[in-house]
C-alpha cells in the first residue's frame, strides 16, 4: 500500500519588521509566530515531509530597495525555517512578494523560481508563478508533461484557478484579467483533465471547492494564515454550495453573478469561512483529506473534509 503523503500548507504571511506596518499587530509573538509553531508541531506529529507556503510571503510594498526587500525575504524565511525544522519548504511567488523597488530583483536572487514541477513519490508537485501570466501559460503544457506519470497532482499557485469569495471574483484569478478569458478556461480544462488538486490563497481566507467541468475534476484548498492571535481562528461558515455567487445576485450585478453561476453547476462541494489557521493535506490510499487546524491550536482540526477520489487520482491499493 502506498504511503499517505503529507503537506502542510501555510497561508499569506505579509511579514513585515516596521512597527508601524499595518501588519504589524499580526506579527507579535502571540500572533502568527504562535501559530507557525503549531504548523511545525502538526508537521512533525503527522510526519509530513513538505510545507508549503502559498505566496505573499512578504509585504514588498514596505521595502525601500533591493538590499531591504532581501532582507525582509530572508526574515521570513528564517521565521518559516525556524518553526518547521528538518521539513522540506516549498514557496511560491504572490502579488505583495514582488512588489516594491527592487521587488522582483530581490525574489528572483533569493527563492528558487516557480513553473517548475517536484517530485514527491509516485505523486508530483507543480510550483507555478501566477505573477507572470504570459510565462505561466505557456510553462503549462510542459510542466503537465513531465508529470504526465505521477499518479496525484499537485498544483501550487498563490492565486486560486476557481473564484472561491464571493466580494472577489475575475481579478483575484490566476490569468483573471477579462481579456485573458481564453486562456483561463484553457488552463482549467488543462488541470481538470489531470484532476489536479490546487493549493492556494490570496483571498485571506479558508475554504474548499470540489469543481467538476471541462471534462474533468479540480479540487482547491485555499488557505490564509494571517491571525493576530486575538481573533477566534476559523470562524463561522459564511458561504456554502447553494450560497456560492449569490452575493452578486443581491447586489444586482449581472455580470459578476453570471461569472459565478457558470461555476456553480460544477460544484460537488463548496465550504468558505473566515479567520486564519493553516492546513494538513493526506493523500491517502483510498482518500483525500484536509484538516483545518485554526490558529495556534494543534491538538486537533478544527475541520475535516475528506474528498472521495480513488478512480480519479489513480489511487491503488
Amino acid at each position: 500500500m502506498h504511503n499517505a503523503e503529507k503537506i502542510v500548507v501555510i497561508g499569506d504571511l505579509h511579514y513585515t519588521e516596521r512597527a508601524d506596518s499595518e501588519r504589524a499587530a499580526l506579527w507579535h509573538p502571540n500572533g502568527i509566530p504562535r501559530l507557525l509553531a503549531a504548523a511545525g508541531r502538526v508537521a512533525r506529529d503527522s510526519g509530513a515531509t513538505l510545507a508549503l507556503q502559498i505566496g505573499d510571503l512578504v509585504g514588498g510594498e514596505e521595502s525601500d530597495g533591493v538590499a531591504a526587500h532581501e532582507a525582509l525575504i530572508a526574515g521570513a524565511m528564517d521565521r518559516l525555517e525556524s518553526a518547521l525544522p528538518g521539513v522540506s519548504l516549498a514557496v511560491v511567488p504572490g502579488n505583495h512578494d514582488t512588489r516594491g523597488e527592487g521587488g522582483p530583483e530581490a525574489w528572483a536572487h533569493n527563492v528558487p523560481p516557480a513553473n517548475r514541477a517536484i517530485p514527491l513519490g509516485d505523486d508530483a508537485l507543480i510550483l507555478l508563478d501566477s505573477n507572470t501570466p504570459d510565462e505561466t501559460f505557456a510553462a503549462l503544457p510542459r510542466l503537465l508533461l513531465e508529470t504526465a506519470d505521477c499518479r496525484c497532482l499537485f498544483i501550487a499557485v498563490h492565486h486560486p484557478v476557481i473564484p472561491c469569495y464571493y466580494g472577489l471574483s475575475y481579478r483575484s484569478l490566476f490569468l483573471g484579467e477579462p481579456e485573458r478569458d481564453a486562456e483561463r478556461l484553457e488552463a482549467l480544462r488543462l488541470l481538470a483533465e489531470r484532476h489536479a488538486i490546487v493549493l492556494c490563497g490570496h483571498v485571506h481566507t479558508n475554504g474548499f471547492i470540489d469543481w467538476h467541468g471541462v471534462g474533468g475534476r479540480i479540487v482547491q484548498v485555499h488557505v490564509s494564515s494571517l491571525w493576530d492571535g486575538l481573533e477566534p481562528a476559523l470562524r463561522e461558515t459564511i458561504s456554502t454550495s447553494d450560497g456560492y455567487g449569490r452575493f452578486y445576485e443581491r447586489e444586482g450585478r449581472a455580470d459578476a453573478a453570471a461569472f459565478f453561476a457558470s461555476f456553480r453547476n460544477g460544484l460537488a462541494a463548496y465550504q468558505h469561512f473566515e479567520g486564519a489557521g493553516f492546513a494538513l493535506v493526506k493523500l491517502c490510499p483510498d482518500a483525500l483529506s484536509v484538516d483545518f487546524f485554526g490558529g495556534a491550536d494543534s491538538s486537533r482540526p478544527l475541520l475535516t473534509l475528506p474528498i472521495d477520489g480513488n478512480e480519479d487520482w489513480r489511487i491503488v491499493d
